[in-house]
């Protein structure tokens, strides 16, 4: 999970960057999937704002998942990066945390 305590932010908002293993976000467990797996830690630069009564995140996410092909049979690694990221949770002022993992 990644949790930010709303006191946190200012009217400036905060950056949040850092990285988290897939376990923290149940990626780790992907049922009846012998395709892909997530092995490698979720990589994250995030600014978070408050806007009204909620909260906008914006940034990017990186990480790498393993995959298997099922015609060769070979395994490899896969870059997925992400820099659009752009979600507003609203009516959250009041909250004294949030999961923006959610």
């Amino acid at each position: 999970m990644l949790k930010i305590l709303i006191k946190q932010l200012n009217n400036a908002g905060i950056d949040f960057c850092g990285q988290v293993a897939p376990k923290e976000l149940n990626l780790d467990n992907l049922e009846n999937n012998n395709e892909i797996a997530f092995h490698k830690p979720i990589v994250y630069d995030l600014h978070l704002s408050k806007v009204s009564e909620g909260v906008l995140v914006a940034g990017s996410v990186t990480t790498e998942i393993f995959c298997n092909c099922n015609r060769c049979l070979n395994d490899f690694y896969e870059t997925i990066q992400l820099n659009d990221i752009c979600h507003y949770f609203e009516d959250v002022m009041n909250l004294s945390e949030l999961d923006i993992s959610k």
